[in-house]
């Protein structure tokens, strides 16, 4: 299976639909976590965003997770999958600041196993993503198989004190957190590695241990951050 996250600045307002559908059918991930969606706002055409990118890519199974009311409808995070999404639910998180954030928890069916998947954008502000993280991993002590993607708005080596290391891995950033992957387009920063995959060890993970690495970027100009992708096996 191929998973993915990717941050799409809300398809640049709603302009770059066709581009970024093109970016995801060539990747064609499983499941993949979508972060900045707009659903009917005004700046970007009061369009269902994440039903368009569904209907554009081929993705039966999605669904919208409202982080905030904006400019007339709203703003948050989404899903996508080729696997039917069994059960979903939006959960806030207790720690964050003024803005609202929150992270989503899917339970798909694939081929009969069940996987966890887990979606978030973190806080940007303040001092939060650590704490928010602990959140996340603390939930799936009961989770089998599980998968967390998000902008985590943080390096590796400042999450890594939140991770389960004997249950997951973190793929960007890997083992020693010292050569993470600049997830953003060279034009943006320098270097960003603030988008992340994070797997349960019992999965299967693509993994380059020369350059300490289990994530590829499709690396392009339609939004602010670069897609992120990886592969992994029950």
């Amino acid at each position: 299976m191929i998973v993915a996250s990717y941050n799409l600045k809300c398809l640049s307002y709603g302009k770059q639909i066709n581009e970024i559908a093109q970016e995801i059918k060539k990747i064609n991930p499983d499941i993949i976590g979508i972060q900045e969606l707009d659903s009917f706002t005004n700046r970007s055409g009061n369009e269902d965003q994440i039903k368009l990118l569904a209907e554009a890519t081929g993705y039966k199974y999605f669904y919208f997770t409202k982080t905030l009311d904006f400019d007339g409808g709203e703003y948050g995070h989404g899903i996508m999958s080729k696997y039917p999404i069994k059960s979903y639910e939006a959960i806030e998180f207790d720690a964050q600041d003024s803005e609202t954030r929150c992270y989503s928890r899917s339970v798909i069916d694939v081929n009969g196993k069940e996987i966890v998947f887990y979606n978030t954008h973190l806080e940007y502000m303040g001092d939060y993503q650590t704490k928010q993280m602990s959140e996340i991993v603390q939930k799936t002590t009961s989770d089998k198989y599980f998968i967390i993607t998000g902008d985590m708005n943080c390096e590796p080596q400042k999450l890594k004190s939140a991770i389960d290391s004997k249950r997951m891995i973190m793929l960007n950033g890997g083992e020693t957190y010292q050569t993470p992957v600049n997830t953003c387009p060279e034009g943006e920063t320098s270097n960003m590695p603030i988008d992340n995959i994070i797997v349960s060890r019992n999965l299967k993970y693509y993994f380059d241990s020369e350059n300490d690495t289990g994530i590829m970027v499709n690396i392009s100009d339609n939004s602010d951050h670069n897609m992120i992708y990886t592969e992994i096996e029950f």
